[in-house]
């Protein structure tokens, strides 16, 4: 009984790993830089994901977050169902789809305090309140925050999903009128979710970047066997190409400063992940 009941688990545990969460999308706006509005980890379908504001807010810019830097913007007075944070993601090939968020707004400039989620399928969809989606953002990152929140099954498998944090009251932290100079943050936005069965990348694994930003020497590790490695600019050129056949490598790149995508892929398994590398 005892081999019996060793062997099941012995089978089971493939199934197990197979529903290991994996990272969509992920933005915690590390470097401070404009360019920390693309997503700075991605999966193979989302290198040009983004966060954005709609509604008629002030640009983005970029402040002291939770940890590192967060996005920041005023001018979401009069704003309640109308202006919102918004990111563009797609979905495509991954089910049980998760989202983690922070908010905060200031107190010197009382910033916004009533938002919710919404998703939106298309370009073309309506939008649709999340469930459980309701939030109160204080003068602090946790009263808001949003930890692995399971997103609705019409967000599975989706080549273009939206996203929003939208107002839902013009009422400031204090319970004021809000005002055009009213402040509020965003930070360690992370979009998760479980490769579908069958699709054939279900031992695929985050590499691991590091010292990101780099100032020139760059290692990469938790690699499958026998990856390809590109280097993309801005423009979309590869502009270092690299096969590896260890688990871990160290690339000694001559390139201007500037942000770059490094794109991972395995020859044995068709598998693609891109993630964001800044060059110091």
């Amino acid at each position: 009984m005892k081999k019996t009941f060793t062997f099941l688990i012995l089978l089971a545990m493939p199934v197990l790993m197979m529903a290991q969460a994996q990272t969509i999308a992920k933005w915690t706006f590390p470097s401070g830089d404009l360019a920390d509005t693309i997503a700075e980890e991605a999966n193979q379908f989302n290198a040009e994901a983004y966060i954005t504001t709609i509604g008629g807010t002030s640009a983005i810019q970029m402040k002291n977050g939770a940890t590192t830097k967060a996005a920041q913007a005023d001018g979401w007075d009069n704003g309640a169902d109308l202006k919102a944070w918004q990111i563009v993601i797609n979905t495509t090939n991954y089910e049980n789809i998760s989202l983690s968020s922070k908010q905060q707004s200031g107190n010197t400039d009382p910033g916004p305090r009533d938002f919710k989620l919404q998703y939106r399928i298309g370009e073309n969809g309506e939008w649709t309140d999340i469930e459980n989606g309701e939030l109160t953002v204080l003068n602090d990152w946790t009263t808001s925050e949003v930890s692995e929140l399971p997103l609705p099954s019409e967000c599975f498998n989706q080549e273009l999903l939206l996203i929003r944090w939208v107002l839902t009251s013009n009422n400031d932290v204090n319970g004021n009128v809000l005002e055009p100079a009213g402040k509020t943050k965003i930070d360690d936005i992370l979009i998760q979710g479980e490769l579908i069965t069958g699709i054939g990348e279900n031992n695929l694994q985050s590499c691991h970047l590091f010292p990101n930003p780099c100032e020139g020497s760059l290692v990469i590790d938790k690699l499958m066997s026998n990856s390809e490695i590109e280097i993309i600019n801005l423009n979309g050129q590869v502009v270092h190409k690299y096969l590896s056949q260890s688990m871990q490598v160290q690339l000694d790149l001559n390139l201007p400063k500037g942000l770059y995508f490094v794109r991972i892929s395995s020859k044995n398994s068709q598998l693609i992940q891109t993630q964001k590398l800044i060059v110091k």
